[in-house]
């Protein structure tokens, strides 16, 4: 996303809260996550290769936030969040 402003739907603030997921987190994994497309909408997430690579600029968000970045995914609709939840193991992406 250019255009870094994201909305979250009722839904998503509700699910956020109650999966712990912090609003920081969400914005990170959606500026610099990969995405994949789903339907209309797209699947952002961030991997240990990502993390990698942005360990260095980003260090001290990184180190405070890492097992929840890999732990969580994020479904965005037209810059509104859909929902977030967090990443099983077996999780399919398509």
């Amino acid at each position: 996303m250019n255009n870094f402003t994201l909305k979250y739907s009722s839904h998503s603030s509700i699910r956020c809260q109650q999966r712990g997921i912090r609003e920081e987190v969400i914005n990170f994994i959606v500026k610099y996550g990969q995405s994949r497309n789903s339907h209309k909408d797209k699947k952002y997430f961030i991997n240990r290769k990502i993390i990698k690579k942005l360990r260095y600029k980003h260090e001290s968000f990184i180190k405070k936030f890492d097992k929840q970045i890999l732990a969580t995914g994020v479904v965005v609709h037209d810059g509104i969040v859909v929902t977030a939840f967090k990443i099983d193991k077996n999780f399919l992406w398509n």
